[in-house]
């Protein structure tokens, strides 16, 4: 996953991370409340060796310097015996521990500071008290055994002497509720990420416009949003869906082979969704339809053609009752001007059929009439933009494909990589041109209940890719746009 794509997976996968995330912080909170308190007791204890003739203040500064030096080689060894059976034993007996003294010296440490002539005790506990008794029963049996180890007959030249008397602290120095609590959030939301990062690596779905970029191959790609209304365009111009399909409007248009401006508007329909045609139909005519309505807007006589005669969308999103459509200018020679009619100022809609549909509808989109419908027949016009049956299930975009000046390939947000993959190998390998794709996601607040604010009052904003917005990449162009755009739809 490249650091472009990561903030899009952790905006997709968010649930996943805030719920692993709080699994840790429970985990923690689990943990500190499950644990015994714990306790410290720490005493220090001071070695030192007296010179000859000290206690008559006879003794010399060189052999203060020496028993001094030799105090401090000896602490190593008595922090060492401190942990001893010889030295734990009898602390078990004294106190009736009831545990063997090799399982209390897991709970005893003894250290040395360095430079120093102390030996410093801690011992942990689960009582206050008891590791208090402990420490004190510890420093007593130490300081009696280097006594007997450095007896010599003739008394210990070292003396080891409480210098503090062992004590607890304000309270337990475990478990430490802000730390528990820490470890889990911070555990939780390394796990989080890495549990969305391998949902979204192992996700066989389009989601944005990055992924979409991996799988086509374009430089860029922008992305739409739906709406509550789906003629965006029409019914909220000043909106930020209708500004989006301005800039889309701005995106694909460029140098077309054939003399008159054509798009070919086709969606892909994925099998793994209920009604997938159906979905897909919807998807295509609403972007066709705005994109026409703002090419219309631009001062192009647009000519928009539903050309999905298994199920025909656009003249029902205008409201058209039209008295011949595109069955009768294909196969019975009716005049485009007869089969038209004007939806909004600039615009013609040419329906599929107002009649019975064609059982071999495949055979007529792509055929020759078609072709000609695109050049000579519609060249009063100065944009044609063409409905097509979903891809890959339908070829009739494919076969479109080599007579227009461009496709726009919309993709629901959520749709397989297999089905999209089809529907690029069916365009590739019917000789299609600029192929565009665009990300089309459902506006969920556009259907929340108990929202105020429309979906076509969302705000435009540039250089982000967030959950809810569509992606557009115009291949063949040549041109190498500077960032990704998000477009509301």
């Amino acid at each position: 996953m490249d650091s472009a794509a990561f903030p899009a997976t952790l905006r997709r996968r968010w649930r996943t991370v805030v719920g692993i995330a709080a699994a840790g912080v429970a985990a923690g909170t689990a943990y500190w409340l499950s644990t015994p308190p714990a306790y410290e007791a720490t005493t220090q204890l001071y070695v030192s060796v007296p010179a000859a003739g000290a206690a008559e203040g006879a003794g010399s500064a060189g052999e203060l310097v020496q028993g001094s030096e030799f105090a401090q080689r000896q602490i190593a060894s008595y922090a060492h015996l401190a942990g001893s059976p010889a030295v734990l034993g009898p602390v078990v007996d004294e106190l009736g521990l009831g545990v063997a003294p090799t399982a209390l010296a897991d709970r005893v440490r003894a250290s040395t500071p360095p430079g120093t002539s102390f030996v410093e005790l801690t011992v942990r506990d689960t009582d206050a008290a008891r590791a208090v008794g402990i420490a004190q029963a510890t420093a007593d049996q130490l300081i009696a055994a280097v006594a007997d180890l450095e007896d010599a007959g003739t008394g210990s030249p070292v003396r080891v002497s409480v210098a503090v008397p062992p004590s607890t602290g304000d309270g337990p120095v475990s478990p430490v509720a802000w730390l528990a609590v820490a470890v889990g959030l911070v555990s939780g939301l390394v796990a989080g990420v890495a549990a969305a990062a391998l949902r979204d690596a192992r996700d066989g779905r389009v989601r944005t416009a990055a992924d979409l970029e991996r799988l086509a191959h374009v430089r860029a790609a922008a992305e739409l949003v739906g709406g509550r209304r789906p003629l965006a365009v029409r019914d909220a111009p000043d909106g930020a869906r209708a500004e989006a399909y301005r800039r889309l409007r701005t995106i694909v248009a460029g140098p077309h082979r054939g003399p008159v401006p054509t798009l070919v508007v086709a969606a892909v329909a994925d099998e793994r969704r209920s009604a997938p045609d159906d979905a897909a139909t919807a998807d295509a005519a609403t972007v066709a339809a705005n994109l026409a309505l703002s090419l219309a807007a631009a001062g192009s006589r647009t000519l928009l053609v539903d050309a999905d005669l298994r199920r025909p969308a656009v003249a029902g999103l205008f409201d058209a009752r039209p008295g011949h459509g595109l069955v009768d200018v294909l196969r019975d020679g009716v005049p485009v001007a007869d089969a038209t009619v004007a939806v909004a100022p600039g615009l013609e809609v040419l329906a599929a059929t107002p009649g019975e549909l064609p059982a071999v509808a495949g055979d007529l989109v792509p055929s020759e009439a078609m072709r000609r419908l695109l050049t000579d027949r519609a060249a009063g016009y100065g944009a044609v933009v063409v409905s097509c049956a979903p891809l890959p299930a339908a070829w009739d975009a494919a076969g479109l494909a080599a007579h227009a000046g461009g496709v726009l390939l919309v993709v629901r947000s959520g749709t397989s990589r297999d089905a999209v993959a089809g529907a690029l190998d069916a365009l590739e390998d019917a000789g299609a041109g600029d192929v565009t794709p665009v990300v089309l996601h459902a506006d969920r607040r556009a259907t929340a209940p108990g929202r105020s604010v429309p979906a076509d009052r969302a705000p435009v904003t540039e250089g982000a890719l967030s959950p809810g917005t569509a992606a557009v990449a115009p291949s063949g162009t040549g041109a190498v746009p500077t960032r990704a755009r998000t477009l509301p739809a």
